[in-house]
């Protein structure tokens, strides 16, 4: 029986899984498209104040949510592995977990993120341009209930909208207020 390398670990059926590398490849890969959507939208707030925003400030942030991001994205993509391992025909099984990653779960996925870290960009923007207040837009036609209740309300810009977000994609959601949401916030003074 052979060595398994350090960090990788064997799972039944000689599957592999490298929980530790895969996540922090991926991370690296989202925190370089993480941090050019926030700066991103963060530059459409600059424009309206004309107050820069250091991108500094805002790593640990992105940093952060991008391997949090990269952990949810293995975990979900390695539970549907280990069922379709346990399938009667475990190769097409894989082949089908593939094809739905390549044709759903990524455009969910980046829906997602750049909700999520354009609307985190815009807000340190704002934040650090002296805007006061914040807007929920909602921007799809088929929104969720909770966010079309939210769709013009508006609060001061260090508060949270009543489901307890801070900004549309805000981390401190659920998947069930974050998942494809599409909203906006805007910013006034």
């Amino acid at each position: 029986m052979s060595r398994v390398p350090k960090g990788r670990k064997v799972d039944i059926g000689g599957v592999w899984w490298d929980e530790e590398r895969w996540v922090n490849e991926l991370t690296v890969d989202l925190l370089r498209l993480n941090n050019m959507t926030a700066m991103a939208w963060a530059a459409l707030i600059v424009s309206q104040t004309g107050v820069p925003v250091s991108e500094e400030r805002m790593q640990a942030w992105i940093t952060e949510h991008s391997r949090i991001q990269a952990e949810n994205i293995n975990n979900k993509t390695r539970e549907h592995l280990e069922e379709a391992l346990r399938q009667p025909d475990p190769l097409e099984a894989v082949k089908n977990v593939f094809n739905l990653a390549l044709t759903v779960w990524v455009v969910q996925q980046a829906v997602t993120a750049v909700t999520s870290a354009g609307n985190f960009g815009a807000w340190e923007a704002a934040n650090a341009g002296g805007l006061r207040k914040k807007t929920w837009i909602v921007t799809s036609p088929n929104p969720r209930p909770s966010h079309a209740a939210l769709n013009g309300v508006t609060v001061g810009i260090r508060e949270r909208f009543a489901n307890g977000l801070r900004w549309p994609g805000d981390p401190a959601g659920s998947a069930d207020e974050n998942a494809n949401c599409k909203c906006e916030v805007e910013f006034s003074e």
